[in-house]
C-alpha cells in the first residue's frame, strides 16, 4: 500500500520532470475510455490515477540537450529517434523511483508507442483533453453553416490541442499509469476553451491541417507565455533522417538506408497541437475522442 497521497504523487511526479520541461495533469483512466472507440481504451479499472505528460518549450534546452550529451555514444550507436529514447528515459526515471523509493508500480506509455498493428496504444490528446492539460479542437467544434468555413464536405479536417499558455508550442509525450492507485473521487477539471470564437477555431484547423510547416497554428491562442528557440524550431524542421547531424551524431550506415525511407512530411510534432511527437503534419491516426469526434 502506498505511504502517499494521490496528490502527493501526482506532485512527485511533476516535480521529476517539471526539471526537465515536462508538465503533468491527473486524469482517470475511465475518463479517456468513455472519450475512445473501444479499441482505443486501456484494459485498467476505470477508477486508476493516470497523468497526461506535455513537453513545454523549456524541454529542447533543458532535457532533451543534456540527455543528448550524456548519452552520446550509444545514441550513435542506435537507429531509434533521439527524442524517442529521451522521452522514454525520463519515464523510466520517475517509474523507477516511485518503485523503489514508494513501492509504487508505475506504467507509461509513450506517444510513439504503438500495437502490432501500428495502431497507437494510447490516444494523447484525447488524453490531455481529459486531464483538462489543453482542449482538443476538432471540425465538430466549428460552425460551418456561417459562411466563414472554406472547407468542403469531402476534405478530411484533423484534430488539434490548443494549450493555455503554449498555444500549439508544445508536444504531448505519453501518460504514466500507476495501477495500483484508484482514486474514483478525483476532481476533474475541464480543459480551458483558448478559442471562443467560431472564426478562431476555424482558423486554428486550417492552419494546422494545411499551413502547418510555417508555424502560424501555433500562434493562434492569445497570452502565450513561451515559444521553441530557434535551435529547437531548426531541429524539429529537419526531416527525421538528418536530424542527427545537427545533434553532431554519427549514425550507422543501416541507419543512412533506413532513413531513405523516411516521409518528408515527418518533421515535427503538429502534435505539439496534437498527435505524436514525430509528424509535423496531420497525423496518420486521427484522434477518437468519443463525444468530441
Amino acid at each position: 500500500m502506498a505511504s502517499l497521497t494521490h496528490d502527493e504523487i501526482i506532485k512527485k511526479i511533476d516535480h521529476k520532470l517539471h526539471a526537465f520541461g515536462y508538465e503533468c495533469a491527473p486524469f482517470l483512466v475511465g475518463w479517456y475510455n468513455e472519450a475512445v472507440a473501444e479499441r482505443f481504451r486501456l484494459p485498467y479499472d476505470d477508477s486508476v490515477l493516470c497523468t497526461s505528460v506535455i513537453s513545454s518549450p523549456r524541454m529542447f534546452e533543458k532535457g532533451f540537450l543534456p540527455f543528448v550529451e550524456s548519452c552520446r555514444q550509444s545514441l550513435s550507436q542506435t537507429l531509434q529517434d533521439p527524442l524517442d529514447q529521451c522521452t522514454r528515459h525520463y519515464f523510466s526515471s520517475v517509474r523507477d523511483e516511485l518503485q523503489q523509493s514508494d513501492s509504487i508500480t508505475c506504467e507509461f506509455i509513450c506517444d510513439f508507442d504503438t500495437l502490432p498493428t501500428g495502431q497507437p496504444r494510447c490516444l494523447v490528446q484525447t488524453a490531455g483533453h481529459v486531464s483538462g492539460q489543453a482542449r482538443y479542437y476538432q471540425r465538430c467544434d466549428v460552425d460551418e453553416t456561417t459562411g466563414e468555413v472554406s472547407w468542403s464536405a469531402r476534405q478530411k479536417i484533423f484534430g488539434a490541442c490548443a494549450h493555455p499558455r503554449y498555444g500549439g508550442w508544445f508536444g504531448f509525450r505519453g501518460i504514466l499509469l500507476l495501477p495500483n492507485i484508484l482514486v474514483p473521487d478525483l476532481a476533474r477539471v475541464d480543459p480551458p476553451d483558448v478559442l471562443p470564437g467560431n472564426a478562431l477555431r476555424h482558423r486554428f484547423l486550417d492552419l494546422f491541417n494545411y499551413h502547418w510547416k510555417d508555424n502560424r497554428f501555433r500562434d493562434v491562442v492569445s497570452g502565450i507565455v513561451a515559444r521553441y528557440s530557434e535551435q529547437q524550431m531548426k531541429y524539429f524542421g529537419t526531416v527525421p533522417g538528418e536530424r542527427h547531424k545537427l545533434l553532431g551524431l554519427v549514425k550507422p550506415k543501416s541507419y543512412y538506408d533506413m532513413s531513405d525511407d523516411d516521409d518528408d512530411s515527418e518533421s515535427e510534432d503538429a502534435s505539439t497541437a496534437g498527435h505524436s511527437h514525430s509528424s509535423q503534419s496531420p497525423p496518420k491516426h486521427p484522434e477518437v475522442a468519443g463525444a468530441h469526434s
